[in-house]
């Protein structure tokens, strides 16, 4: 398990585009990586499987709370980045600098979009970051040895899917999960 989880922390260091992938692809065919959209009734026949109480539900749901309420701005942010981006994008591609346009413009526009681009990478650290800590204290709400290694044994052939996760012990707990995503693909982008 540790092996796992210190090979999990590289990959997540190195390339967090590839582990916020990883709720959402098939690893059994590690030839035929594809995403899928997968089924919430699906995680919480893994919570009730790993015969979770409901203090660790309510843990569960209050991390991913406070997930969601830190990752609203961010995504809004980078939304607003993203915007950014392309209009100045679409805009050098139009003038695409010809003779009549200024060294001054392009240095102006050049500079904004390296800002713009800057704030993006920013907010992919601050989700991943986020990513992280929501996955660890589902993990630390869980019991060793037995429900932990047993979430990744459950969830296999995916990683186990931490937005479907949460939203399933929202349903167990009763509560109203109109803010949870739907499917997999609801935060994909986000994720």
């Amino acid at each position: 398990m540790r092996r796992v989880g210190l090979m999990l922390w590289q990959q997540a260091l190195l390339f967090p585009q590839h582990i916020t992938k990883l709720g959402i692809v098939r690893l059994d065919d590690l030839n035929n990586l594809h995403m899928e959209e997968q089924d919430p009734e699906h995680w919480r026949g893994i919570l009730r499987r790993l015969h979770c109480r409901p203090e660790q539900l309510r843990k569960i749901v209050t991390v991913h709370q406070r997930y969601m309420a830190r990752m609203r701005p961010v995504l809004e942010e980078r939304k607003q980045a993203l915007e950014v981006v392309k209009s100045i994008t679409e805009m050098q591609a139009l003038s695409a600098f010809g003779p009549n346009d200024s060294t001054a413009s392009f240095v102006v526009s050049t500079t904004k979009l390296t800002e713009a681009t800057g704030l993006v990478m920013q907010t992919v650290s601050a989700q991943h970051a986020a990513c992280c800590e929501l996955l660890i204290a589902i993990i630390y709400a869980l019991t060793f040895p037995v429900q932990r290694p047993q979430l990744f044994v459950l969830s296999w052939p995916y990683f186990p899917q931490l937005q479907l996760l949460c939203r399933a012990a929202a349903v167990e707990l009763g509560l109203d999960v109109s803010q949870y995503p739907q499917c997999s693909a609801d935060w994909s982008d986000d994720l």
